[in-house]
């Protein structure tokens, strides 16, 4: 380990099975000296956790760790210690340490420990340039970064893919919301692109947009609680100079993170399409107004990048509109996307004349 040379580790294979013989082995000498086996095991492993991993060991060494059979709290060590070195890996080495670190997780208290590394290691490599451009509309062609958008891109989207695979029969939404509720007033950690990303990614709708029925999601309804905490957030800042000055984080600009996520959308090569729609129809179907603008906003600008949606959604909408009468902000919804001229006019103009003649 201390060479730091892929080639070197070897060992790792023959190390679980030969810890898993020692933990089943009450007493057995070394050295000369009565040694206790349980013991000898954890120490070993705790020796391991406290030496520096190289970083061209990391994948092999996560590897070990998976088959061996930890306890909860080694979990968690282990977790947190590949958490702060996967901050200095290139895009291209991610994916495969972050698939080792998906399956070696149990719960959704021990999957959350690397999710939050990746959230840092995108937002500052990433998106806390693409943020900053957006909002100078400009872009430093001067700056040298390590790693190109392109990279960071692919290397998100296959752990996303990770992701989705590693969880998909191991933990369920009512897991991850039990953890994730934590974090319901923390708009700045659940509202980022790759956290919102990685939680929609494992719904239920968004893995089987199909047959899953979306009143039973659990997951987009927190999210739309969190989203709802940020707006309020941003109207007592507005308002309060002493909570602003409290607060001492910044609000999220969700126009700005929507924006993002269309972006990246449009060239059909993301895995949270149908998961993303569902939540902001979720936006929609809530009895706030600033719920509504952001839904039709997002809808306004989705549909036009991404007009092969365009006829499921406005179907949906002419549904909700002729089942919930009372409710505006469906015909809204339909109108000003008439208004904007998208792809699908067409199709909204047959069903104007519809309901026209009904």
């Amino acid at each position: 380990m201390r060479q730091g040379d892929a080639k070197c580790v070897g060992w790792k294979d023959l190390l679980p099975d030969s810890l898993a013989l020692l933990s089943a082995t009450p007493r057995f000498i070394l050295n000369g000296v009565g040694t206790d086996g349980t013991e000898y095991r954890n120490n070993t492993v705790k020796s391991i956790c406290t030496m520096r991993w190289p970083s061209s060991i990391l994948t092999p060494i996560a590897d070990m760790f998976k088959a061996i059979n930890l306890s909860n709290g080694e979990i968690f060590t282990v977790l947190n210690k590949f958490s702060g070195a996967l901050q200095e890996l290139s895009p291209m080495e991610l994916p495969a340490l972050c698939f080792q670190l998906f399956s070696m997780c149990q719960n959704a208290s021990q999957l959350i420990v690397p999710l939050l590394a990746l959230e840092k290691y995108f937002q500052r490599n990433y998106y806390k340039r693409l943020f900053s451009d957006m909002s100078s509309n400009s872009t430093d062609f001067d700056s040298i970064d390590p790693f190109s958008d392109k990279e960071l891109r692919e290397a998100e989207e296959t752990i996303l893919h990770h992701l989705n695979y590693c969880t998909m029969y191991k933990l369920t939404e009512k897991h991850l919301a039990v953890m994730l509720r934590n974090f319901s007033h923390l708009p700045d950690v659940i509202l980022t692109p790759f956290m919102l990303s990685a939680i929609i990614s494992m719904t239920s709708v968004n893995r089987d947009p199909e047959s899953a029925r979306i009143s039973r999601s659990i997951l987009l309804p927190f999210l739309r609680n969190v989203i709802k905490n940020n707006e309020e957030e941003i109207t007592l800042a507005d308002y309060s100079v002493w909570y602003r000055d409290s607060l001492q984080r910044k609000q999220v600009d969700l126009q700005q993170v929507l924006t993002v996520l269309i972006d990246q959308n449009k060239d059909g090569k993301d895995v949270i399409t149908p998961g993303l729609v569902h939540l902001v129809f979720f936006l929609l179907k809530s009895h706030s107004p600033k719920m509504h603008t952001l839904a039709i906003t997002f809808l306004t600008k989705f549909i036009r990048k991404r007009f092969i949606f365009g006829q499921g959604i406005i179907r949906l909408l002419s549904e909700w509109m002729i089942v919930h009468q009372d409710q505006n902000q469906f015909s809204e919804c339909l109108t000003l996307l008439s208004v904007a001229g998208t792809p699908s006019q067409n199709a909204l103009n047959d069903l104007f004349r519809y309901l026209f003649f009904v």
